[in-house]
């Protein structure tokens, strides 16, 4: 199945270079209809002429952030090896709010480019 999205600019920049193999989302309705070989296609928010496809490889369910960042290398999210939890965390509020994570959970989708 093929499925749609979108990112800010420098998460599409670094899935794009496979600097980021991990896209971090909450697990809703719609991250659950994502099944293991999907295609999704990643528009750049700020330039919705450039895509890329990648492929799903893999998806780790958590409860919240937190367990997941602490599961993986912070090189899957195309982040240094110097990147706090904290620091992730703040990134990640950003978009989602605890509400949010602690009713749904949150999901980890391990992404493979196409070329």
């Amino acid at each position: 199945m093929n499925h749609k999205t979108r990112l800010i600019e420098e998460q599409f920049n670094l899935i794009k270079t496979k600097n980021k193999t991990i896209e971090v989302r909450l697990n809703d309705k719609k991250r659950q209809q994502f099944n293991l070989g999907d295609e999704l296609e990643i528009t750049n928010r700020q330039n919705s002429e450039e895509k890329i496809k990648v492929k799903i490889i893999g998806k780790s369910h958590f409860q919240n952030f937190n367990q997941l960042y602490s599961n993986f290398p912070n090189e899957k999210f195309g982040l240094t090896k110097e990147t706090s939890i904290k620091e992730k965390l703040e990134l990640v509020s950003q978009f989602y709010s605890k509400e949010q994570e602690k009713e749904l959970g949150v999901v980890g989708l391990h992404l493979e480019l196409i070329d």
